[in-house]
């Protein structure tokens, strides 16, 4: 899912449409809009997202929609958060694209070693 520009995000704010904010997690880490949220001592990052998704809500006035992409269960999922704190799916959830994997019987290209400088 690609990112919408500022201009872009103001005209569908303008038409009442709900953006989703983009949110990774990844092992111990999270971020929300490429900002990211610091877990404390025993904190999971899915519920520091949500809480931090429940203060946008709650900024705003009204749900926030979500598209969480969890490399820690490899699924991208569409939420919306209310300003209640509570979440549910806006669609269903995908499996995250795998990374390429070589062909059997062929390794990467290999680095041409550095040249020695001319005389």
């Amino acid at each position: 899912m690609s990112r919408l520009s500022r201009e872009e995000k103001r005209e569908v704010q303008q038409e009442g449409r709900l953006v989703p904010v983009d949110v990774r997690v990844a092992g111990a880490t999270a971020s929300v809009d490429g900002v990211p949220l610091l877990t404390g001592p025993g904190e999971e990052p899915q519920q520091v997202v949500l809480n931090h998704l429940q203060r946008l809500a709650r900024a705003t006035g009204r749900p926030v929609l979500a598209t969480v992409h969890d490399t820690r269960i490899g699924y991208v999922v569409p939420l919306q958060v209310d300003l209640d704190g509570s979440s549910s799916f806006t669609g269903d959830p995908v499996r995250l694209a795998a990374p390429a994997a070589e062909p059997k019987g062929q390794s990467a290209p290999k680095e041409a070693a550095p040249r020695e400088p001319a005389p």
